[in-house]
């Protein structure tokens, strides 16, 4: 899902549920339902070199690589948050991670409720995201909240100044 080019075009990362347990059992008991986890892949342009990335059991999507190709920013959610967000009151929380490639290591970025999506790396080092809800616009990681309204599926212009 929502596949990502590597800044030297080698590489494309994506999110897949080949992995996922397929929970079933959403909100009220809704035995017929099912939300898979997703992890996170890479491979190389021709299909090769095929990666698995993350080993996290949740949903995780929305890979964007930093500009270096060394890490990637994502969005995860619980698969308990999941079934909130893809249910008709659009509620629960996900976060932003940012993985390092090299060594697998990831760390969470963002921690405040709610849903997160959409994330990119701004030339000034923070990271701006999409939040839905309410308060619903663009935000950052570090600073003051951007434009507000709902955005889905943001994309960003290359030097990450306009949406």
């Amino acid at each position: 899902f929502r596949p990502a080019w590597s800044p030297d075009g080698e590489q494309l990362a994506f999110s897949t549920d080949r992995d996922s347990q397929k929970p079933r059992g959403g909100p009220g008991g809704n035995s017929f339902s099912i939300v898979h986890s997703t992890e996170i892949y890479t491979m190389r342009n021709d299909g090769s070199n095929i990666r698995r990335i993350t080993t996290a059991g949740i949903t995780i999507g929305g890979p964007v690589w930093s500009r270096d190709g060394t890490q990637l920013l994502v969005y995860e959610a619980a698969i308990p948050e999941t079934w909130g967000i893809v249910g008709p009151q659009r509620k629960g929380t996900s976060q932003i991670a940012e993985i390092d490639l090299a060594t697998g290591q990831k760390r969470v970025l963002t921690t405040a409720p709610g849903v997160k999506t959409g994330p990119r790396r701004l030339p000034d080092g923070r990271v701006a995201y999409v939040s839905r809800g309410q308060q619903a616009g663009v935000e950052f990681t570090a600073g003051q909240p951007g434009a507000r309204g709902d955005f889905d599926s943001p994309a960003w212009s290359a030097d990450g100044r306009r949406m």
